[in-house]
């Protein structure tokens, strides 16, 4: 995707993009062999071929970072393809839906493992920061108005500079509307019996009761909608971000 991505060099807009690929420069490589490009004079072009060639090396060595900065805000969606199998999926619950609340769980799904921390048991800043190791993007649903500032209040040393990816704002532009459940629903992605009906005021429920009596079965199903969530937004990313690039015109 990023190799066939031009809105990442100065200047260059998705007008210009577009023209680039319409004139049969699809690719990094061939703008590298083109003296010229649509609008594109020559001292422009030998100063975004050097541009380009610092990003080629940026992505061989696998620096996301550079990328996510050259990238505009509304394009960083084109960072997941790149870098999927190297995305974390995250997901928190909490005592409230408006922050401040107070984390109570941060689901982790990463490397195709899913780790739940729990808090009074396995949750910390530090914890959080030994599963995200190694992590190159961090792909949420709705993260940016509510997990990220709810976590960076409950652990202000927690280091979340990652480049994010917010699929909640995401999904619209793909023509696929709702919270995460109504999405789900409309690609088809199902949920197991016992934790099909619940959304985010039982998991607050379910903490009450694990935090009072210390139901294990309460605990458990916490954990599971949490899991849900955090796996099927994978699904869901791999869809929406695909549907993006088509709109595009690019198959992935």
């Amino acid at each position: 995707m990023l190799e066939r991505s031009f809105v990442l060099l100065k200047g260059v807009g998705p007008a210009t993009e577009r023209k680039l690929w319409a004139a049969g420069i699809t690719d990094w490589e061939h703008f590298l062999a083109s003296p010229e490009g649509p609008g594109i004079g020559k001292k422009r072009k030998a100063a975004l071929d050097a541009h380009l060639k610092a990003l080629k090396k940026c992505l061989e060595h696998r620096n996301v970072a550079v990328l996510a900065e050259a990238l505009p805000s509304s394009q960083r969606w084109r960072l997941y393809p790149d870098f999927r199998e190297d995305a974390a999926f995250l997901d928190i619950e909490t005592t409230g839906l408006d922050i401040p609340a107070t984390v109570t769980m941060v689901g982790l799904f990463f490397h195709d493992e899913y780790t739940p921390l729990v808090r009074g048991i396995s949750l910390s800043a530090a914890a959080v920061q030994r599963v995200l190791r190694g992590a190159k993007l961090l792909v949420t649903f709705n993260g940016g108005s509510f997990d990220l500032p709810a976590l960076r209040a409950s652990f202000p040393t927690l280091d979340l500079e990652l480049p994010h990816v917010d699929i909640r704002h995401l999904a619209p532009r793909a023509g696929i509307s709702g919270g995460l459940k109504k999405v789900e629903r409309k690609l088809g992605i199902s949920r197991a019996r016992d934790i099909r009906m619940l959304v985010s005021h039982d998991a607050v429920y379910l903490w009450r009761i694990w935090e009072r009596k210390q139901s294990g079965n309460a605990l458990r199903l916490l954990i599971d909608y949490n899991r849900a969530d955090t796996e099927n937004l994978r699904t869901i990313a791999d869809i929406v971000v695909k549907r993006m690039a088509e709109k595009l015109g690019l198959k992935l």
